[in-house]
């Protein structure tokens, strides 16, 4: 979703019949949403984390924190020494005619060793625009045993800790460097778990009418936007909440034919470099598509050529990214796991 969303906007839309196709495209193409999905299953992929582990105590936090930086940062550094190596290589300050006033929002002032290090160091997201998450994403992980602790000694207490924080969301600049209110979608990924256990007692058929529902409202979502993109992100947590929750409540894995399928697993193995792969790889494959394709045909038909630049850019994607999930990424999750059950890991105590 967040790949096609950024795919539909690179072209200028000059045609009214083009923006209507376009909006419907954005249905399906709905990248703000997919975000928030992405948030809200952290927390409770996190929390399933924390409960297998069964451990609370700081080094068991320490070890949490190990692993996240483990998960997070090596695949990181390589995308964007990627992206770096390609705003070395390619200039990207030229207007085309048929280029879209969005896409000129990135990758305007060449590169730099600052901007490379504020990226790395998750200060600015200049040299790959979507790593902006990745802030949210390790500020959730610095809030989470507060959060995880609070939601397990009461859930009154983690309801109002919700309420608080909506509420600071709201009233806080949305894209401001203060980026802690997206932290809140972290703590209804944690409240998924027991809207999962009360979910339980419908039947699997409303379950996956909920589930469906919940998803193409969080789809359709772009169709009425509110008065404040703000309120359209907590209404979609909301959903993407329920939407999580009607499926961890159906216990039947064969329920799931497609969600379990080999395939569709490998995409969710490598979904990480893939978010972090598609935006420099998308660029590329639309400096070609610019020096390729006359800028009036790319007019004429936005939308197939955008729907092009997606095919084209996901396929090449989806290649990098299974190098990088098999050669960087499991090496170094399965390093941390390793590093931490032989160096901090408490020791058995014998029963006897």
């Amino acid at each position: 979703m967040v790949a096609l969303s950024h795919s539909l906007g690179a072209l200028s839309i000059v045609q009214a019949d083009s923006a209507f196709y376009k909006k419907l495209l954005t249905i399906a193409g709905n990248g703000g949403v997919g975000v928030i999905v992405f948030f809200v299953l952290s927390g409770f992929v996190l929390t399933c984390s924390v409960n297998t582990s069964g451990r609370t105590d700081f080094m068991a936090w320490l070890g949490f924190w190990l692993r996240r930086c483990f998960r997070i940062f090596p695949a990181l550094i390589v995308a964007t020494l990627f992206c770096a190596l390609i705003l070395s290589m390619f200039s990207f300050t030229h207007v085309f005619e048929a280029g879209s006033a969005e896409l000129y929002h990135y990758w305007q002032q060449g590169i730099s060793w600052s901007l490379l290090a504020g990226n790395l160091l998750l200060t600015n997201n200049y040299v790959n625009p979507v790593t902006w998450t990745l802030e949210i994403e390790v500020l959730g992980a610095l809030f989470f045993p507060l959060i995880y602790c609070i939601g397990k000694s009461s859930r009154t207490a983690v309801l109002l800790l919700l309420a608080l924080w909506i509420a600071a969301f709201l009233l806080t600049p949305l894209f401001s460097y203060a980026r802690t209110g997206f932290v809140f979608m972290f703590v209804m990924g944690l409240l998924a778990h027991d809207l999962g256990r009360w979910l339980t007692r419908f039947s699997v058929t409303t379950l996956k009418w909920l589930a469906a529902t919940a998803f193409m409202l969080c789809c359709l979502s772009n169709l009425v936007p509110p008065a404040k993109e703000v309120y359209a992100w907590v209404r979609e947590a909301v959903l993407a909440m329920i939407l999580i929750a009607s499926l961890t409540a159906i216990t039947e894995e064969k329920q799931f034919a497609v969600l379990v399928h080999r395939y569709t697993r490998f995409l969710g193995k490598i979904s990480y470099s893939f978010y972090l792969l598609h935006f420099p790889v998308g660029m590329l494959v639309l400096r070609a598509l610019f020096n390729i394709v006359p800028a009036a045909v790319l007019l004429n038909h936005p939308n197939f050529w955008q729907l092009v630049l997606f095919v084209i850019s996901t396929a090449l994607t989806i290649l990098l990214a299974a190098g990088c999930y098999f050669w960087l990424e499991k090496p170094f999750m399965n390093a941390a796991k390793k590093f931490w059950s032989l160096s901090f890991a408490a020791p058995k105590v014998s029963e006897t």
